[in-house]
């Protein structure tokens, strides 16, 4: 299970790691970070779409398979993305790395929950979230610092070297991952029509918005604070990920403990109000504070997200897994489109937008249980 948390770490790292280099890129291909930012886009747009096909169509494919497979494209598309002479290029790279994303994520989220029982199921979620965690606790400023030191490019090489020994370790030591269940088209379509599931990625959804429009232009959020630092930049970035691995470590137990829906509510109340304060303060010491608790409670968040897809239809979780994938992506991609319209009114709009998001994502998880409430008032009246 520790290397399938690698994987993750790594596939964490790739996509944030261009949160702090991208004034650095837009620099390199002369054009604006906002035009820089549809890499983001890009990635979490192709992971979006090919991974839920790829969790209908190839589940006749080992699992083992799927997770060593992935990652060598992690790791071809993000040497190409470092040796890219263009932007266009650079993009591409980012798409096959991409490909490997959206056949690796929703395969170790499918697979995790069953190797454990179901009383432990949120610790094990955990700890695999615990490597997207370290990657924005240690990946995406380890990058920042490669890339204030020597150059974007010696960062995305780093990444590479590291893809390829993590592939090399699932090849050797990942074995005996449950199977997937195959499912027939109609099963699957369940996924789109319950109206639970849909409201639950909904709510990964307007996380990932929420998040990332502060996280990928925290450059400019926190602009004030780093005064252009790439050093200060970095650390700020790896105050919010330290955050995040306290949220993720708690998030485990806190879900097996008071259940999904009553530490999804608290970690989205607290990171609804993190991001709320940061309209006020973006700009003196308590931004350290709120990037501190930003990232905590949006770590803390997934793991109840996740754990309700298991609670609500557990015969097709890995097809609602790979379709909150998507989810999760989606948002990941609005993020930096979104955030390019904002930027040119400065911190205000951005953290305003995030904001917004974020309550979003509380109103609608908050509705996930009064439907399953009633619900379950109904089945329990009948005779």
């Amino acid at each position: 299970m520790l290397v399938l948390a690698a994987a993750l770490f790594l596939v964490g790292t790739n996509a944030f790691v261009i949160a702090g280099v991208l004034p650095d890129v837009a620099a390199t291909f002369d054009v604006t970070t906002g035009q820089a930012g549809y890499a983001i886009a890009w990635y979490a747009g192709t992971v979006a779409v090919l991974g839920p096909l790829m969790g209908m169509t190839l589940a006749w494919v080992p699992r083992e398979v799927m997770v060593g497979g992935g990652l060598a494209l992690v790791t071809l598309g993000t040497a190409l993305a470092a040796l890219a002479p263009g932007l266009g290029t650079f993009i591409g790279g980012r798409a096959v790395a991409a490909v490997g994303g959206a056949a690796l994520v929703p395969t170790v989220f499918a697979a995790v929950p069953r190797m454990v029982s179901a009383a432990r199921r949120g610790r094990a979620l955990a700890l695999v979230e615990l490597g997207f965690a370290l990657a924005v606790a240690v990946g995406a400023p380890l990058g920042t610092v490669l890339a204030h030191v020597g150059s974007w490019r010696l960062a995305m090489l780093a990444v590479t070297v590291l893809a390829a020994l993590v592939t090399l370790a699932a090849v050797l030591v990942v074995r005996g991952l449950p199977p997937a269940r195959r499912l027939t088209p109609r099963e699957s379509a369940v996924v789109l029509v319950d109206h639970r599931l849909l409201l639950l990625m909904l709510t990964n959804l307007l996380l990932m918005v929420a998040f990332n429009l502060v996280y990928t232009f925290s450059s400019v959020i926190a602009g004030d604070v780093t005064e252009g630092s790439g050093a200060r930049l970095a650390g700020l970035l790896a105050v919010c990920g330290v955050g995040g691995l306290v949220g993720t470590l708690a998030g485990g137990p806190l879900t097996d403990r008071w259940g999904s829906g009553r530490a999804g509510v608290s970690a989205l109340a607290v990171f609804l109000g993190s991001v709320t304060a940061l309209v006020w303060w973006h700009s003196g010491p308590l931004t350290w504070l709120l990037f501190l608790v930003l990232g905590a409670s949006s770590q803390m968040a997934v793991v109840p997200q996740l754990h309700r897809l298991f609670e609500v239809r557990p015969a097709v979780a890995g097809v609602s897994t790979a379709w909150n994938s998507t989810a999760m992506y989606v948002g990941v991609a609005a993020a930096p489109v979104l955030g390019a319209r904002l930027l040119p009114g400065g911190p205000g709009p951005l953290v305003v937008g995030a904001a917004v998001a974020a309550l979003a994502a509380l109103v609608v998880y908050v509705a996930t249980l009064d439907l399953r409430l009633g619900a379950e008032r109904r089945l329990g009246a009948r005779p």
